[in-house]
């Protein structure tokens, strides 16, 4: 099975619970993994034959735009987009890094993931 991934799309955005998060923002960082269905047996020649990560990113960013107050959210819109969107993708897992989240101890990142699958 052939797998696409794309790894640590940063992002500075305005998502969280706490009002403070909504006015200053913070970073976050998106990892996408698709498993493509190749059962057809060629190995793609052309962009049409795959995936293209320019869409994927394109996807990523304007759904990082839109401010969310659960990180749950985001993984789940993106990963359900990219199953709908895309035919090829089998499966799609999807997990989003908020830094230095604000819960008044020392934290490096917080990780959500989605993972999906077509029937």
């Amino acid at each position: 099975m052939t797998e696409i991934y794309l790894k640590e799309l940063s992002f500075y955005a305005y998502h969280g619970l706490f009002d403070a998060e909504k006015k200053l923002g913070n970073r976050f960082e998106v990892d996408v993994k698709i498993n493509l269905n190749d059962s057809f047996g060629n190995f793609p020649k052309k962009l049409t034959d795959t995936i293209d990560y320019g869409l994927i990113y394109k996807l990523v960013a304007i759904r990082m735009e839109i401010a969310t107050e659960l990180l749950e959210n985001i993984v789940y819109d993106i990963a359900y987009q990219i199953l709908n969107e895309f035919n090829l993708a089998q499966k799609v897992i999807v997990s989003i890094r908020k830094y230095n989240p604000p819960f008044g101890g020392l934290c490096q990142y917080v990780e959500v993931s989605e993972s999906v699958s077509r029937l």
